[in-house]
């Protein structure tokens, strides 16, 4: 038995499965066995009890929500007196949110309000249900969670991005005056910064102030570079800037943001027909036709590249290259399918849609009833020691009926998005159809001109 433990705290058990399955076992021999009780099991308790938070910490840090989630719930099961079980409960609730169970989340923050009133990380908790009624989309609440923040002791960190999510709910709700209010108030070295700087602009717009909107957009176009995340939201400043521009008619300065956009970015076909459209607009067909041309090349299947493919035989035309215009205009025109048969098509996406409907409606339930399930399955009236005496006995099971349901609502889930994401697919590819008649018509137009002019020679 000794080396047993031994083998837990020095580390021989040191896959992440082993050493899980071993200090369950320890929990439970530690809670049942009266010799083991004599021998100070508050300390060995807690020691245990810390390995296993560090390695759900390691684990959260890593992404790895669903392993940490695990390993957090077994610590409140088996040890409700952990010195630092104020802090469990709250990276319990992070994974949770993390994984998409907003109510089992919320569930956490608010049994942490209630029950651990001098804990530190109360003001975190309060921003974790600020953070779930704002993707709720109840912007009221999330702005009272706010103001509530605003009057405790919190943190910089916790402070900068309550300011973020109340600043984005004035923001919906078109009350941009406070928006801007709240989100000058940013720490530049919040990682909310760049993205709050973008929502400023934006309300800088809203209310009429261009100069200032440009300037805070060519602020954030200085930044450097330091995460994927910023190069995000850099590219995106740079395509909003860019629209700008164009609509202002300034299509030089429009055309250099449009081409700054990186090609890692999610909207970069975007900036492509737009920088072709301002080269066009400057006169500058050939310049235009190299974005143009990347934008066929690169994304064959885009819906922008129905238009670049139109503005490229354009091109042609202009500078009289006849045949690649003519060559554009044909591939243009093969890809659609004739006025006759788009009816059928529109018809037989549209019954795919509605039953792909059904079937989403009916995995929210599965996926409601789960959590529900799983909210009731958290051990939190265990911690304040309520429990039944024979439901103590039955810990094991319990933790693997959790687990198991865990493992479901994992699996269903991906499920779940992988539908969600095949039916976004599905409703883009109506659109598309719908609108492709009026291309095949612009290429028959554009055509035919080019024939005409072939035949002047």
């Amino acid at each position: 038995m000794q080396s047993f433990f031994h083998d837990i705290f020095t580390g021989r058990f040191s896959h992440p499965c082993r050493h899980r399955a071993a200090v369950v076992i320890f929990f439970v021999l530690l809670a049942s066995l009266p010799s083991l009780a004599d021998q100070n099991p508050n300390a060995a308790m807690e020691k245990s009890s810390e390995k296993l938070f560090l390695e759900a910490r390691s684990s959260f840090e890593d992404k790895d929500y669903w392993d940490a989630a695990r390993d957090l719930i077994i610590l409140i099961d088996f040890n409700a007196n952990y010195s630092r079980t104020d802090e469990v409960l709250f990276l319990l609730g992070e994974c949770l949110y993390e994984i998409g169970l907003q109510n089992s989340a919320a569930k956490l923050y608010r049994h942490l309000l209630t029950k651990y009133l001098r804990s530190p990380f109360l003001p975190r908790a309060m921003l974790g249900l600020q953070r779930t009624e704002y993707d709720r989309k109840d912007f009221a609440r999330c702005i009272e969670y706010h103001n509530a923040i605003s009057r405790s002791n919190a943190p910089r960190p916790v402070m900068d991005a309550s300011y973020y999510f109340a600043g984005l709910s004035y923001y919906t709700v078109r009350d941009f005056p406070r928006a801007i209010d709240l989100l000058d108030k940013l720490s530049s070295k919040s990682p909310y910064y760049e993205y709050g700087q973008y929502t400023l602009a934006l309300s800088y717009l809203r209310m009429k102030n261009v100069r200032k909107a440009i300037n805070t957009f060519k602020d954030i176009c200085t930044l450097t570079i330091e995460s994927d995340e910023r190069r995000n939201i850099v590219d995106e400043t740079h395509l909003t800037l860019g629209y700008l521009y164009y609509e202002l008619g300034f299509y030089e300065q429009a055309g250099e943001h449009f081409r700054n956009v990186s090609s890692n970015h999610a909207h970069y076909d975007a900036a492509l027909l737009a920088a072709g459209w301002s080269s066009i607009q400057l006169g500058d067909q050939l310049q235009a036709i190299t974005p143009l041309t990347s934008l066929v090349t690169l994304y064959p299947e885009k819906e922008n590249t129905e238009e670049a493919l139109f503005l490229l035989g354009h091109c042609y035309l202009k500078l009289q290259i006849y045949d690649g215009a003519l060559k554009v205009y044909d591939q243009l025109i093969s890809m659609f399918p004739n006025r006759d048969i788009i009816p059928a098509i529109i018809e037989e996406v549209q019954s795919n849609l509605l039953d792909e409907s059904i079937t989403i409606e009916k995995m929210k339930t599965e996926l409601l009833v789960l959590e529900s399930n799983f909210l009731d399955a958290l051990p939190l009236n265990e911690a304040d020691g309520a429990v039944p005496e024979h439901l103590k006995e039955e810990r094991a099971l319990l933790i693997e009926a959790r687990q198991n349901l865990m493992a479901r609502i994992q699996e269903e889930r991906k499920k779940f998005e992988e539908l969600t994401y095949k039916m976004e697919l599905l409703q883009q590819m109506t659109k598309r159809r719908q609108s492709r008649r009026d291309w095949r018509a612009f290429a028959e137009y554009g055509k035919s001109r080019v024939l005409f002019l072939q035949s002047l020679q």
